[in-house]
């Protein structure tokens, strides 16, 4: 392979990761500590402090979605054609997923610590929490699915160009987020099936997203190695003659 198309295709590497990298840089900036201008005086600042765990919730999501294009980096065959208008759309996601994120984290903060830290005023009501859900939902499932997508190009070029082992990272990871494609979808339907009167039917729609851990074991604990061991299906000799 000549150096030039080496460089040219470090070049486009580099250059796409980077542009992923700034915009998840930049959709961060949209969960700062405080509102508009940073604090200012002492006063300020002891009213933005309370807003830190909700900053830290939505921060620590964003940064799940980050990581997992920095995987995708390490298996995906080239940086061109699908794999950037993916990653382009990934980015376009998250730039607009951030907002009903930081909503709903301060909202859901807001109620786990029985009201001391902020947030009454964002989604006040059973309608207004189900309308939020399933915003989110939506979001989170539909950015989940780019990813099973995004994943199951990089199995499938790397099956193409003869290596196993990155194709079945790939696969593995895509099945990962087919999971969580399916949690967001689900939560949004909860939302939109649910009579959401009372803390409890408004909680749950969120509430389903703790059971992720659990759901990923499952299947890599117990669903994976069963369908690892299951013998592959034995081709049948043509008939004699």
């Amino acid at each position: 392979m000549a150096d030039e198309e080496i460089q040219g295709r470090w070049f486009r590497r580099e250059r796409l990761d980077g542009f992923v990298d700034a915009a998840f840089a930049f959709a961060t900036t949209s969960l700062v500590i405080s509102a508009g201008a940073p604090p200012e005086t002492l006063a300020e600042l002891r009213a933005a402090l309370p807003t830190i765990p909700a900053f830290a919730g939505g921060f620590a999501i964003i940064a799940v979605f980050w990581w997992a294009h920095y995987e995708w980096s390490k298996v995906r065959p080239s940086a061109e054609g699908l794999n950037i208008l993916l990653s382009l759309a990934i980015v376009f996601t998250v730039l607009i997923y951030v907002f009903p994120l930081k909503v709903l984290t301060a909202s859901a903060l807001h109620h786990m610590s029985g009201g001391v830290l902020p947030g009454a005023e964002i989604a006040a009501g059973g309608e207004a929490m189900r309308e939020l859900h399933l915003i989110y939902g939506g979001g989170f499932a539909f950015l989940s699915f780019l990813y099973v997508l995004l994943y199951a190009h990089a199995a499938r070029g790397n099956r193409a160009a003869g290596d196993k082992a990155r194709a079945d990272k790939a696969a593995s990871h895509g099945a990962s987020w087919t999971i969580l494609c399916v949690y967001g979808a689900a939560s949004a339907t909860l939302a939109a099936v649910s009579d959401m009167r009372g803390a409890v039917a408004q909680a749950a729609p969120g509430m389903l997203y703790a059971t992720i851990p659990l759901a990923i074991w499952l299947y890599y604990g117990v669903v994976a190695p069963r369908l690892a061991r299951k013998p592959a299906p034995v081709a049948e000799e043509p008939a004699a003659a």
